[in-house]
């Protein structure tokens, strides 16, 4: 006990000693804890940092294998996204393992190539719409020249038409003051005639003033005729 009573919160453990039912007496055992508590905290303290150590390490094996497992294919299948989405469809997706990443990249693959070809297709159809454009366009081109000719031709027509009119026209208003004209000298004519065969046997002057009075006159109209004929022209 004495040793004892130096020592902070003892563990005491006691014992009555008895044989047939007389106490005979009892027996203290008293033992230190703080040299227990002490080998207790060091346990504790290196058992916490072997679990922080194996905790450490776990996290960097549980980074290492989601940046492995996750990261790494889910990179993988952003960068073909983005090829994919500035247009290269010619750039297979990698291929990565039989998970959901790999299911993934399959269906990624199988898009891109869908995506090229119907960009393939729809490269053909514009090429060929194009051609098609083009040859319409030639024909057109083609169809425009001709139309071109056909209204010069028209044209012409129109202006040969609107001449002729013309020409009809003219000639009409023509005929009438060149006819009278014709009419008068072959009368003039015919007087000149019938005057002469009086002349051969006699002529009286009334005759002949009347002749000549007949030859002003037709010659007055003659000559309106032929003004009017001069001003139509």
């Amino acid at each position: 006990d004495r040793n004892m009573a130096g020592l902070t919160d003892p563990f005491v453990v006691k014992r009555k000693i008895a044989k047939e039912g007389e106490a005979l007496g009892q027996v203290t055992v008293r033992y230190a804890t703080s040299a227990a508590r002490d080998e207790a905290q060091r346990a504790s303290l290196f058992l916490f940092s072997i679990i922080l150590v194996q905790l450490v390490v776990s996290l960097g094996l549980i980074g290492a294998w989601i940046a492995q497992r996750v990261l790494k294919p889910l990179n993988a299948l952003r960068a073909s996204a983005d090829l994919i989405a500035t247009g290269d469809l010619q750039t297979a997706v990698p291929a990565l393992s039989g998970d959901e990443f790999g299911v993934v990249a399959t269906r990624l693959d199988s898009m891109r190539n869908s995506l090229a070809q119907s960009v393939s297709q729809l490269e053909n159809r514009v090429e060929e719409r194009t051609a098609e454009l083009r040859e319409m366009n030639t024909a057109l081109q083609s169809t425009l020249e001709d139309l071109k000719h056909t209204q010069k031709r028209l044209v012409q027509s129109e202006k040969l038409a609107s001449l002729g009119s013309l020409v009809a026209g003219v000639a009409h208003e023509l005929n009438t003051p060149i006819g009278n004209g014709v009419t008068l000298i072959s009368t003039i004519a015919d007087r000149c005639h019938d005057v002469r065969k009086v002349i051969d046997t006699g002529i009286r002057r009334s005759e002949l003033e009347a002749f000549l009075c007949d030859v002003e006159k037709a010659s007055a109209m003659v000559h309106a005729s032929l003004e009017r004929a001069a001003q139509l022209i």
